[in-house]
């Protein structure tokens, strides 16, 4: 007998945090972000406090009250009230992607459970860790914290090593524990050496799967009454697709008792259905030939394949690719993981002093070769591809194209605050003189009948990163497992409604903290 218990994520995109008892044993499959919570609380400026430890998250129940936590981030306002939750001892957490939506969270864990991810999933959640502030990511490593009073937090000091997360890796990397020895700081970081799968005193295996992330990965854990497979987030047709018709091969072979499978696109329209990683290339590939001036890529962060696309199509037409030191940095990193030179043939941006000592360019070491100004793009602008994002876009004003191309190569609008993000966007671009392809500014009609505008997407200018009803429902047929769970989707009826290789009785939708018996 076994149990699940999606804590959170069963009907939401995002925020996966799903436990799975079995045998004394207990382990979690993701710890993610629920940014449909966090957009109903804060914004660019209002934010969680991070000297307040645990507490916010929790008083806006975006953590489950289970006692799973770290001590040393629980403030003594709190105390009482965690120590009354459930105590759970954790074996593991199993990490499926570096998405914030799937490891945003885990920072928060007691220090003891070994996290469990490729050796890239590894990688690029230290390097979030590097370049952020947040406790939710302190994933590889931490500095300790003590009580300020009874409400606040502060550091144990500057001169205390960090202390390293026990970490497993499911297959070996010669670089991985050279650059999770890495500290961002003077503090050295004090850890053991990464285990690997076979250290666990139970049965689990790793599905490497094609995602919007390098790295990414299924998991499948050995109940004693069982195999449970869980995809994380995953699609068929990107660069990698082959990986996760693959996947499903194999899963098949281990006959599932349960499948945990996420549902993102099963509650959308189905525009995207037929775009695939290479189309998105031919697509760019012929806007960014013979443009007159500046050529600007906007894709989602940490979407490296879209980077790599656009470095082949910047070798086509005859200009160098510009990225930022946080993505210099990434790249640099995922060498770690799997010993590919990707910084080969690319020009860092430093647009001022500053920058010039941040932490990103600290840790890369000697890139001056590959530095280049905004003096300089301004002086070539026919010579360049920028990867930018809206957030970068005042550093264009050091630029001033007054010609261009600008090409949003991302995901579409969710709500109406994401509408007025590219309408922001668009006033940057009329500003700046150039030509936009990807999205369109149109109009709705909004409260009262007011007219407001909102954005209107091209086709092929952005594969997704998930998979489509279709692919979702293949994978499934091949799969064959005896019961079905569906997450990370706000349309779980699709499953019941159009899967029919599994009994309309055992494909479950499970509700946020509500366990489900197996035997």
């Amino acid at each position: 007998m076994f149990e699940i218990n999606v804590l959170k994520g069963s009907s939401s995109i995002g925020g996966n945090k799903i436990l799975l008892s079995f045998e004394g044993r207990n382990v979690l499959f993701d710890f993610g972000y629920d940014y449909s919570v966090d957009k109903q609380y804060f914004d660019t400026f209002t934010k969680a406090r991070q000297n307040r430890g645990i507490h916010d998250h929790l008083a806006l129940d975006m953590l489950p009250r289970l006692s799973i936590y770290r001590s040393d981030i629980i403030t003594k306002d709190c105390s009482e009230t965690c120590a009354s939750f459930p105590k759970v001892d954790l074996d593991a957490l199993f990490v499926s992607h570096a998405h914030m939506d799937h490891m945003g969270m885990a920072g928060y864990l007691d220090a003891k459970v070994p996290f469990i991810g490729t050796p890239m999933t590894l990688v690029l959640m230290k390097a979030i860790e590097d370049t952020s502030e947040m406790i939710g990511t302190e994933v590889a490593y931490y500095g300790e914290r003590s009580h300020d009073g009874d409400f606040l937090l502060k550091s144990k000091g500057s001169n205390i090593d960090y202390i390293g997360r026990p970490l497993i890796s499911t297959s070996s990397s010669d670089g991985l524990d050279d650059f999770l020895d890495l500290s961002p700081t003077k503090r050295k970081i004090r850890r053991d050496k990464c285990g690997n799968l076979d250290d666990l005193d139970f049965g689990a295996k790793c599905f490497m799967v094609d995602h919007s992330i390098y790295g990414a990965a299924a998991f499948g854990v050995d109940t004693g009454d069982g195999w449970v497979v869980y995809t994380g987030d995953l699609r068929d047709h990107g660069m990698n697709g082959e990986r996760t018709t693959q996947f499903a091969k194999e899963a098949s072979k281990i006959h599932p008792k349960v499948l945990i499978i996420e549902g993102t696109r099963t509650s959308r329209d189905e525009e995207l259905e037929d775009v695939t990683e290479n189309d998105v290339e031919r697509r760019c590939l012929e806007e960014c030939t013979d443009v007159d001036g500046l050529i600007v890529a906007d894709f989602g962060p940490r979407n490296f394949e879209r980077l790599e696309t656009f470095k082949r199509i910047a070798e086509k037409v005859g200009r160098e690719l510009v990225i930022t030191p946080k993505d210099a940095y990434f790249l640099d990193a995922m060498r770690s993981a799997d010993g590919t030179e990707r910084l080969d043939d690319l020009r860092v941006l430093v647009p001022n002093k500053d920058l010039q000592h941040s932490t990103e360019l600290r840790m890369l070491g000697n890139i001056d070769a590959s530095k280049i100004s905004p003096l300089d793009i301004k002086r070539d602008p026919d010579g360049h591809i920028l990867c930018f994002s809206f957030y970068d876009l005042p550093h264009l004003l050091d630029i001033r194209p007054d010609r261009g191309l600008y090409i949003y190569s991302g995901s579409g609008s969710f709500d109406e605050e994401q509408d007025h993000d590219f309408e922001r966007l668009d006033n940057w671009i009329r500003l700046l003189g150039m030509r936009k392809v990807g999205f369109e500014m149109g109009e709705r009609e909004g409260r009262r009948g007011k007219r407001v505008k909102e954005p209107l997407f091209t086709p092929g200018f952005h594969a997704s990163g998930h998979a489509s009803k279709a692919a979702l429902k293949k994978m499934i047929d091949t799969i064959r497992p005896e019961y079905l769970l569906p997450v990370h989707t706000e349309n779980g009826s699709f499953f019941r409604e159009e899967i029919s290789s599994v009994p309309r009785e055992n494909i479950i939708l499970p509700k946020d903290g509500h366990p489900i018996v197996f035997s």
